[in-house]
């Protein structure tokens, strides 16, 4: 869905590139579920008009997914004239079922000097910008395959991702979960979530997109549909799926709060079309989409979701960083400080990606929009 694409790509954007003070400090972006997705590439690789000069070297990205799912990623990587892959050393014992590498990706010469080219003939002002001349087939990036099975305990994935895959707990990260919990048991979801704050001691992001089935006819199609086509288990019960349990935006918000999340903010897909994607935006996902039946696509857009959560660093719950235009919003994070770090003042403001009305990054507005706290 075009939409969601501009969503997540927007929160990629900010997150990785648009604070200045903060663009130069090390970060970690994590994919679950990631399956084909292609984030890394394109943000970390590719240039673009939001790319931050000389950034991939700060970023560790992991891509995470079934083993299998992995293997076939690792395999179109390297048959794929566009990317150079070289596997790193490693002394992690996953390795050993050839599911799980830490690789430098670059791009091959032909890609970059195509993608150079690209971005000059787009902006002739870059000529004399170093997001284009830094771009060339030496300029490479730390990514991470690794194949776990998400069902299996989170710990473990902690573990195994901190002691093999350089993953630090005291750096910023974003967590990307795209269509995955519907594939999970409620029970495995919810483990995951809660590891997330359980593990990471500095600002720490979700961003979560995923079917409402809500109450509805329409709903009721889409579950029918979801269980004929394999998603949904034909012999699983409602408690023990993800899909079933978590069947309205507000649940699915109460779940990343329950987790141990300091702020949750979320609307469905509709309303996200409305507000937060730019005229520009609207404009050229209706090129990309042609719609026969707008009630339909309404319908469609109504039963999908768009959640982002932030555990706060200690730092940003005493620098008065203001999550909101109320004084609701600035009076209700302090919670859960201990074990935080303290960390740069740069810190605090990307911390604003969880904000509503004027301060939001992102343009989540006020009334179009649901907002949780953790309760004080």
């Amino acid at each position: 869905m075009h939409v969601y694409v501009v969503l997540i790509e927007q929160y990629h954007n900010f997150y990785l590139c648009h604070h200045h003070h903060y663009k130069k400090q090390k970060k970690q972006v994590v994919i679950l579920g990631a399956g084909r997705d292609t984030s890394f590439l394109r943000h970390v690789l590719l240039p673009h008009e939001e790319k931050c000069n000389n950034n991939n070297m700060n970023v560790q990205w992991y891509d995470i997914d079934h083993p299998s799912v992995m293997q076939t990623k690792k395999i179109l990587m390297d048959s794929s004239s566009l990317v150079h892959v070289t596997e790193l050393p490693s002394s992690c014992e996953t390795t050993k079922d050839s599911s799980s590498w830490s690789l430098n990706v670059s791009l091959s010469s032909s890609a970059a000097t195509s993608s150079e080219e690209k971005s000059l003939q787009t902006d002739t002002s870059k000529q004399n910008n170093n997001n284009a001349s830094s771009l060339t087939s030496s300029s490479s990036a730390a990514y991470h395959l690794v194949g776990y099975d998400l069902r299996s305990s989170s710990t473990a994935l902690f573990d195994t991702l901190i002691a093999d895959f350089q993953f630090d707990i005291n750096v910023p990260t974003l967590f990307v979960l795209e269509c995955v919990q519907m594939y999970l048991p409620d029970s495995a979801s919810r483990s995951l979530l809660a590891a997330i704050p359980k593990t990471c001691k500095s600002t720490t992001f979700v961003a979560l997109y995923d079917p409402i089935l809500l109450s509805d006819p329409f709903g009721r199609v889409m579950e029918r549909n979801l269980t004929n086509a394999g998603v949904i288990s034909s012999s699983s019960s409602s408690s023990d799926s993800s899909l079933f349990t978590n069947r309205t935006l507000s649940s699915q918000m109460e779940k990343i709060k329950t987790a141990g999340f300091d702020i949750v903010i979320g609307c469905d897909m509709m309303n996200a079309y409305e507000t937060i994607v730019t005229k520009e935006q609207r404009q050229c996902a209706n090129r990309c989409e042609m719609l026969d039946e707008i009630e339909e696509w309404m319908l469609i857009m109504r039963h999908y979701c768009f959640v982002v959560g932030e555990l706060l660093s200690s730092k940003g719950r005493t620098d008065g960083c203001n999550h909101g235009d109320d004084e609701t919003a600035t009076t209700t994070h302090n919670t859960n400080t201990d074990g935080r770090e303290n960390e740069e003042n740069n810190v605090s403001c990307l911390e604003k990606l969880c904000t509503v009305g004027n301060n939001s990054p992102l343009g989540f507005v006020e009334g179009k929009c649901s907002v949780l706290y953790q309760e004080s």
